[in-house]
């Protein structure tokens, strides 16, 4: 897979609520990293790091989109774009086909499965150590066997970056 160029959805995969305050910065700093590199963030929740991401976005004056099981009635967020899809496995079916290439923060069996979709389709999985979940416990790791899809580890979200948009 080749570097990404404008206009690409990068998927953040995390908890979407009981966060701790260090992985919502990383997910903040990492939507505006994004956003300041034109990607665009999808996330499938609108609580915990996909919010921080979403208003990490906003503050890079980028897009984000959110796919959701339902969409809230009230809902007066950072995210620009929300579509409901009424069901929580087709939501993770059209994050993995929508999306180019994911990070992880944290998370755990929402993220597993999510990766596990994403990496299917051969896209790039990323997961950012110290935060704690399924980001910490699949980070470096072969998926199936030892021959199989790599999730590749990194420690910021700067090597996250240069991961996913190779100079």
């Amino acid at each position: 897979m080749g570097p990404f160029k404008m206009g690409h959805y990068i998927a953040i995969l995390g908890a979407g609520s009981r966060n701790e305050e260090h992985t919502r910065k990383i997910a903040f700093d990492l939507g505006k990293a994004l956003a300041l590199e034109k990607q665009t963030v999808i996330c499938g929740g609108l609580g915990g790091v996909f919010e921080a991401a979403f208003w990490g976005a906003k503050a890079g004056n980028g897009n984000a989109l959110a796919i959701l099981n339902e969409k809230p009635d009230d809902y007066e967020g950072p995210c620009s774009t929300l579509i409901s899809t009424g069901s929580d496995l087709i939501k993770r079916a059209v994050i993995a086909e929508t999306c180019d290439a994911g990070i992880m923060i944290g998370g755990w069996m929402g993220s597993v499965s999510l990766f596990t979709l994403i990496a299917s389709k051969s896209k790039k999985v990323i997961a950012i150590n110290g935060t704690g979940g399924a980001a910490d416990k699949f980070s470096n790791q072969h998926i199936i066997d030892e021959t199989g899809y790599r999730v590749q580890g990194c420690n910021t979200v700067k090597e996250a970056l240069a991961l996913l948009l190779p100079s």
